[in-house]
């Protein structure tokens, strides 16, 4: 008779351990929405103060201007595709 409740009892229990875990992946994805949101909102806010700028900002790797915004076009007078 033991071997039956301890067999009724492991579906039980491995019940309770998989909700558990459904809760817990629920919890993370519902962090991982908010720190996309969060990362999300502050590309926003560098993209609009870069764009904005009155000094000119850039970016070179290897003697290469990779980015520049649109004060550098500006002030040198090259469009940033050269």
């Amino acid at each position: 008779m033991k071997s039956k409740e301890k067999t009724k009892e492991q579906p039980i229990d491995e019940l309770a351990k998989l909700r558990q875990q459904v809760t817990e992946l629920q919890k993370s994805e519902i962090k991982h929405q908010q720190i996309e949101e969060a990362l999300t909102e502050n590309e926003e806010k560098y993209r609009i103060l870069v764009e904005n700028a009155s000094d000119a900002i850039f970016v070179a790797q290897d003697e290469v201007i990779k980015f520049s915004n649109p004060k550098t076009e500006e002030l040198t007078g090259y469009p940033s595709k050269e």
